[in-house]
């Protein structure tokens, strides 16, 4: 099938529309023709649905439920929870811009990073309590290392994830926690991204 006859019976219009629309650079035209291959669309036109875009929500899920499975275990549950949350949302605050900016590289370089960045934020703590004497050094030195440790268990791809997230202030996650009716902690994570 050629394109203008896939795209006539998408939007159920005739070629000269299709040609005038196209002309016209319509935006839904523009966004399928840049995105979708001809193959794709007419696997749509056939089945209603196409595979790898079904396939990629899938992997979106899986990636969701790894970062949910991720936090509430290290920042949401146990003893020390809730110094390593605090950690958590600092960091994320002070290296958000940071991690943004470097979105675009590959996968392994994101993990690189993100560890360059949690030793200079290692490096930070230690400075910033030398000033404020809030905590026994040693006893601060422990907390921020298992922190560290415990950011560099994710997989690449699950850093990916949470840095693309970053970028939209987890609002991917947090609408995919209320559509799985976790609202409370859809809200948390809402609260301490702020």
């Amino acid at each position: 099938m050629k394109q203008e006859t896939i795209m006539c019976e998408l939007f159920n219009f005739s070629i000269a529309t299709y040609y005038k629309r196209k002309r016209e650079l319509n935006s839904a035209i523009v966004l399928i023709e840049k995105y979708f291959t001809k193959e794709d669309l007419e696997e749509f036109l056939t089945t209603k649905e196409i595979l790898k875009m079904e396939y990629l929500n899938h992997y979106e899920d899986v990636l969701n439920a790894q970062f949910i499975t991720f936090y509430r275990d290290n920042f949401d549950r146990g003893v020390n929870s809730e110094k390593f949350n605090k950690l958590f949302w600092q960091f994320i605050r002070k290296y958000k811009n940071k991690l943004i900016s470097q979105k675009y590289n590959n996968f392994q370089h994101n993990k690189i990073l993100l560890n360059e960045l949690l030793l200079d934020y290692y490096v930070f703590l230690i400075e910033e309590n030398k000033t404020t004497d809030k905590y026994p050094p040693e006893y601060l030195k422990s907390k921020v290392s298992k922190f560290i440790t415990i950011m560099q268990e994710p997989s690449v791809e699950l850093v990916n994830f949470i840095i693309t997230n970053l970028e939209l202030d987890f609002v991917q996650i947090i609408n995919y926690l209320r559509t799985n009716k976790l609202d409370a902690f859809a809200n948390e994570i809402e609260k301490s991204i702020k």
